[in-house]
């Protein structure tokens, strides 16, 4: 099965992912944060361009779609090292979350909800990416980026689509973001839990300390 915008335009979200490929030129030391990579696209295209890529998708058949694409363009462990993928969510605290959304046929429409019961004894091992997944904070694991080399103040530029749970998963990066300088943000707001009108700007405030920077950029990219 092939999306109908593939068979039309030849890509998904072309324009999209074109804006983020311009906004890596412009800022050729950065890194990208994909997070909500489904079946890693954006992530895959950046890091072929030469990028370090850190990815973050619970989902357990996409991550098995993303390692295949990794090892066949040669970006993991074997070839360029530049793919980093993670197999938990972002969110604003480590807890246990079930999927919704993979049993209607939109595999790009799948989400995480919390857990009620995290005693929950289905939640085994062997279940986890199929009927469950981890949140994490982002804030949490910031040595990972000093691992690499980026150290405070470096530029990054983020793809933030993770179906409703975006404000959370900002709530988790407050250290983040005053870490590093967030250049460009790519988020979507119509499928955010709650008044997204309301949080917008709350959450803008939260992406660098430049904000009239990122907003002059995002205007002359519209």
């Amino acid at each position: 099965m092939v999306s109908r915008a593939i068979i039309a335009h030849g890509c998904w979200e072309c324009h999209e992912i074109r804006l983020m490929q311009r906004a890596m030129l412009k800022y050729p030391t950065a890194f990208f944060m994909d997070i909500g990579s489904n079946l890693g696209l954006y992530g895959l295209t950046i890091a072929k361009m030469g990028y370090h890529v850190f990815a973050f998708e619970p989902f357990f058949q996409n991550r098995v779609r993303i390692c295949k694409s990794v090892a066949l363009n040669k970006m993991g462990a074997e070839g360029t090292g530049r793919f980093h993928l993670f197999r938990k969510g972002a969110g604003n605290a480590r807890r246990k979350n079930t999927f919704s959304g993979h049993d209607n046929g939109n595999m790009g429409g799948i989400s995480l909800n919390n857990a009620r019961d995290e005693g929950d004894k289905s939640f085994t091992p062997e279940t986890e990416g199929i009927r469950w997944a981890e949140t994490f904070r982002i804030d949490d694991y910031l040595d990972v980026y000093s691992h690499y080399g980026f150290e405070r103040g470096h530029a990054v530029v983020l793809k933030l689509d993770i179906e409703g749970l975006e404000c959370e998963a900002v709530e988790g990066m407050q250290a983040f973001f005053q870490t590093f300088s967030a250049k460009y943000v790519m988020m979507e707001w119509n499928q955010m839990t709650g008044d997204a009108a309301k949080l917008r700007l709350h959450h803008l405030d939260h992406f660098c300390e430049t904000m009239p920077e990122l907003i002059q950029t995002l205007q002359a990219e519209v």
